[in-house]
């Protein structure tokens, strides 16, 4: 499957998802400082969050994350969930670390610049489960010891619900300079939805022919790519108004037969999936 071979090529899986984000400089300081954390409410959707970060003392590296509220009770001495996050961060930079490695790539990002950030910034939190309440934490961090310095700030935000739609959409076929264009027409332009193609052959062999249960687990596997890498994947794949795309023959043969499907998704899936049929290339004459 086209689309399941994408997700192969994006690593492995890691324990707490991290983004690099950091302004990279000499000057640093090593004394903790008070960060405030502001969720800019507008940009909350059911799978991500906004947060801004700033700094009284914006020399400093620091780590922010998203955690669900029930997996930690804010302690009066946070210390040791602060070192537990930074030992479980520092494995996952050495796994990637090896992995480059063995690879021979040139360039290997230390752990400050792959790993914390720095400054002022804007921290997007992809990934995230519909309606559940999130723990946003930060701390200093010693770039050179990497361990936390000062204290833990925090704030909470809740995620919305996906919500539904009545949106419907029609496919168009059509030869365009030799080559078979599918067009998506969604009846509101307004919302975001996903679209693809896949074989046939596929679907009936590997799903006993249920386009549903083919488009769920794919886009449940790019939700999870989003809540362990921090890609995400689903807003780089979702489109709105009208779509048109070409099917190349590296992905068909004459004469297979092919669907084409359609799905609402604005953090989660919001429609029923719909899909048609087409031969290709016969279909698009």
């Amino acid at each position: 499957m086209k689309k399941l071979l994408y997700l192969l090529s994006l690593g492995v899986t890691v324990s707490l998802v991290f983004t690099s984000c950091v302004k990279t400089t000499p000057e640093y300081s090593t004394d903790g400082t008070d960060i405030h954390l502001t969720v800019d409410e507008a940009s909350t959707s059911a799978t991500s969050v906004v947060v801004n970060v700033k700094l009284d003392d914006d020399q400093n590296y620091y780590y922010c994350e998203a955690i669900e509220s029930s997996r930690y009770t804010v302690q009066a001495d946070n210390h040791r969930f602060m070192q537990v996050i930074m030992d479980s961060v520092y494995r996952d930079y050495i796994n990637w670390r090896y992995e480059y490695l063995v690879d021979g790539d040139e360039y290997i990002a230390d752990f400050s610049s792959h790993c914390l950030c720095y400054g002022d910034d804007n921290r997007k939190f992809v990934g995230l489960a519909p309606q559940t309440e999130y723990l946003i934490v930060a701390f200093c961090v010693n770039p050179e010891t990497n361990q936390p310095v000062g204290e833990l700030y925090y704030t909470k935000v809740t995620t919305t619900d996906t919500g539904t739609s009545s949106m419907t959409f029609e496919f168009h076929y059509a030869m365009h300079d030799g080559e078979p264009h599918i067009s998506v027409v969604p009846s509101n332009d307004n919302e975001y939805y996903f679209c693809e193609t896949e074989t046939l052959t596929v679907i009936e062999e590997e799903y006993g022919g249920s386009v549903e249960a083919y488009v769920k687990e794919l886009i449940g596997l790019y939700e999870e790519v989003a809540r362990e890498r921090g890609y995400d994947v689903m807003s780089k794949f979702c489109t709105k108004g009208f779509c048109d795309f070409i099917l190349g023959a590296d992905s068909y043969e004459e004469g297979e037969v092919g669907i084409v499907f359609a799905v609402g998704y604005d953090g989660g899936i919001t429609t029923e999936v719909q899909y048609d049929y087409f031969v290709y290339p016969y279909y698009f004459r």
